[in-house]
């Protein structure tokens, strides 16, 4: 047992817990962070990620470049924003009770000149059929902490606002995972809600992570069973922050359900499951239990085998994709020719292992063990690179295998293997697929440009900024310096010269021996093109405009 996880210093046993409610806390360590201002954009607000999923599935969804989008608890409308920039024929309207996040975001907006993009301050049960038709949906983090009312009327917005071929997003907390999650949350809010009712939101988080820590260390000290899966929820909110611990926790409602009732809920308000977005999960899923040809064999047998599979693996959280149940026939479940239908590019978090017999990809979606062969060499090769290239496709892959192949080989049955292996890699997300893509550019490969909703956070010391992956990236001193300047009007000869004067200053750190034999402007220039390369990797710097 490690000293940190050791609670040497505390001699109190909670068997029949009795404590003294003056208890004084400040001796474990409660790091404070600042609510922020609506969350950073995610997939679950990504349209071209909804598109995707759903064209993957059969529906032939709007175009994002020409549609339609709701999204209803928009917060100060980041998702929204950032969209409304890339897809300027498009209509983004984002609904919200909190005044001061819609005041932020509509400054946010003003701020980059978006004439596409609303925000309004109302109450969704205000929401009727004078709104329109919308092509998109997203309720993301609002339905699980609604009341029942409110849930009905999430579902009849999506019912009666959603365009005849429109996708509806709606994610939600779930069991069997939150069973444990719910025992957390009960003890959290005991002592943060109910003995010392914090008044001050941020000091009711940190007071109730504080008692969590006190009670983890104390499962520590006794061996209990529940002190690792402790520690698990530990990081996570080390990792998500008071905010999390606000709305996940302490928020007064939170109700988990599972993916069946959920599937009940949708056929009694005449709509139809699609799949979820992070549809690769789940397949990961049925193919380690042996479940992948039941999953796979009829649609309608999926509230069984997804149900089954949530048990499996412990679900406690779902992003599902609706639509209207006039389109069922149309959903479909994905098959081994997704390679060979979409753009393809290389995700960020992908690592490859390789050993005499066989290669290890390690990423967000698990660990993907493929044999070592002529076919994943070569496949393998192409990834690495262009692990940097924002797309290529299925005949890119298979043009650089060409060299490599005798003339009386069946072209048909390589393809077919070299498919099945982009198949699995898809899934497992060593390997990202998009049906419509990014529609910024950078005006040339000297001079790189990152987008002006990017722009709001680039500069600021271990700040997260957000990429056209709809994920985030943490700045460093480099990066604070280097980001603000991607505004396509610097060469990268500049930025050089910049971060050379920023070093003489002290105020950045380059390693000059990772690059020798150059004169020191071109190996700063060197250093910058390395870092260009990163950001085009991370997704942060659109591709060149043709």
């Amino acid at each position: 047992m490690s000293d940190e996880n050791s609670p040497q210093e505390m001699d109190v046993n909670l068997d029949g817990l009795n404590l003294d409610t003056s208890f004084n806390f400040s001796d474990f360590s409660a790091s404070f962070e600042e609510f922020v201002e609506g969350e950073m954009p995610n997939i679950f607000g990504s349209i071209r990620d909804i598109q995707t999923a759903a064209d993957l599935h059969g529906l032939k969804t709007p175009d994002p470049r020409k549609c339609r989008v709701l999204q209803l608890g928009a917060g100060a409308g980041n998702s929204l924003i950032a969209q409304a920039e890339e897809f300027p024929e498009s209509e983004f309207l984002g609904t919200e009770l909190s005044n001061d996040l819609v005041t932020s975001g509509r400054e946010t907006i003003r701020d980059l000149g978006l004439t596409n993009c609303e925000l309004r301050t109302v109450n969704l049960l205000n929401i009727d059929e004078s709104w329109g038709k919308f092509d998109y949906i997203i309720v993301h983090g609002l339905f699980s902490w609604s009341e029942e009312y409110v849930q009905d009327k999430i579902f009849e917005i999506c019912r009666e606002n959603l365009s005849e071929d429109g996708v509806a997003l709606i994610s939600y907390n779930c069991n069997p995972g939150w069973l444990m999650r719910m025992y957390v949350r009960e003890l959290m809010s005991f002592h943060a809600k109910k003995v010392n009712k914090f008044e001050d939101k941020e000091e009711e988080a940190r007071q109730a992570k504080t008692f969590f820590e006190f009670i983890r260390r104390s499962y520590f000290k006794r061996e209990h069973p529940y002190a690792p899966i402790f520690d698990l929820f530990a990081k996570r909110f080390e990792e998500e922050g008071l905010s999390h611990i606000s709305q996940e926790y302490l928020a007064d409602t939170n109700e988990p359900i599972y993916f069946s009732e959920f599937w009940e809920l949708l056929e009694d308000n005449d709509l139809y499951y699609i799949a979820d977005i992070d549809w690769g999960t789940i397949a990961v899923v049925a193919d380690e239990f042996a479940l992948k040809d039941a999953y796979k064999a009829d649609v309608d047998t999926r509230l069984t085998i997804e149900q089954y599979l949530d048990y499996m693996r412990n679900c406690a959280f779902r992003a599902s994709l609706v639509t209207h149940d006039d389109n069922r026939d149309d959903v479909v479940l994905h098959d081994d020719s997704i390679a060979m239908r979409y753009p393809m590019y290389v995700n960020t978090g992908i690592s490859i292992q390789e050993s005499s017999t066989l290669y290890r990809l390690n990423s967000e979606n698990g660990r993907l063990d493929l044999p070592k062969n002529i076919f994943t060499d070569m496949l393998l090769d192409f990834v690495k690179a262009n692990a940097n290239e924002w797309y290529f496709t299925f005949d890119d892959i298979y043009d650089s295998f060409k060299p490599n192949l005798t003339e009386d080989e069946d072209e048909e049955k390589i393809k077919q293997i070299l498919a099945n292996f982009l198949t699995q890699m898809i899934i497992y997300k060593a390997i990202n697929i998009t049906k419509t893509k990014v529609q910024l550019a950078s005006p040339s490969e000297d001079k790189p440009k990152i987008t002006g909703f990017a722009q709001l956070f680039a500069g600021k010391i271990d700040g997260d900024i957000p990429t056209l992956k709809f994920d985030t990236y943490k700045q460093d001193d480099v990066d604070v310096a280097l980001l603000p300047l991607l505004d396509g009007e610097h060469s990268v000869l500049d930025l050089a010269k910049e971060l050379m004067r920023l070093k003489e200053e002290g105020k950045v750190t380059i390693n000059y021996d990772e690059l020798p034999g150059l004169d020191r402007t071109q190996q700063t220039a060197e250093f910058v093109q390395k870092r260009i390369a990163r950001y085009r990797h991370l997704r942060l710097v659109p591709p060149v405009g043709e």
